[in-house]
């Protein structure tokens, strides 16, 4: 409970390496001063404190801010200070231009990975749909949509809710298992690579390798493709 009220904390030139997440316990601290240390990382925590009107961290080894940092550009932070720290992101010449610049271009980093996810998901639904149409009729049998739900974690209901959509179109039905194992089981930060490595091995696993090959073949074609423009 006392923590809970400290207003002011000073921890100067100690040798701290890091700040603990049970920073965001501090919810009436409105000074924290930290040079000289060898603070590495900041928790995400730390901008929960949107009342902090003094961050100190000069003189340590912090290479980049969360990404949520701007959080502080919006709350009552008046005071910052960051000069001799190794930044890289945001870079140093920003952080030591002060909030604005710092709000700025963190804004701006993150409509560009916004950006980025969105043409990931364009470029893997696009795999996924040439590996679905390319697959040849003698590659599966007749339940392999079915047993593809199966392998990728799908319910009865889900496959069944597809296969009434679109019966008797067995290509169609594998496209559609593929999207619906896609939105409940790889989260936006995977990358494209490691979507099909991850549907590779459900495909060997089901003793496809032939499969498995094409939809790493599709893979490399996209990327190829992707490298001449």
């Amino acid at each position: 409970r006392a923590l809970t009220n400290l207003k002011k904390l000073s921890v100067e030139h100690a040798g701290v390496t890091s700040l603990p997440v049970t920073v965001r316990n501090l919810s009436s601290l409105r000074e924290l001063k930290l040079p000289g240390n060898d603070i590495r990382s900041l928790p995400n925590e730390l901008c929960v404190l949107t009342g902090l009107k003094m961050l100190q961290l000069q003189d340590n080894r912090l290479s980049r801010l969360p990404e949520n940092f701007d959080n502080f550009c919006q709350g009552r932070l008046k005071e910052l200070s960051l000069q001799s720290n190794p930044l890289e992101f945001p870079p140093l010449s920003v952080c030591v231009s002060g909030l604005r610049p710092i709000r700025s271009w963190l804004c701006k980093d993150r409509k560009r990975k916004a950006k980025e996810r969105k043409l990931e998901e364009a470029r893997f639904l696009q795999i996924l749909r040439r590996f679905a149409d390319g697959i040849r009729r003698n590659q599966i049998t007749v339940p392999f949509p079915m047993l593809l739900a199966c392998e990728l974690g799908l319910t009865d209901t889900m496959f069944t809710a597809i296969e009434n959509r679109h019966p008797k179109k067995a290509k169609e039905q594998i496209y559609q298992v593929l999207l619906k194992w896609k939105a409940h089981s790889c989260t936006p930060v995977c990358t494209n690579q490691e979507r099909v490595q991850r549907l590779s091995r459900h495909l060997t696993n089901m003793r496809k390798p032939e499969l498995a090959q094409a939809l790493r073949d599709v893979f490399i074609q996209g990327q190829e493709k992707q490298g001449t423009h």
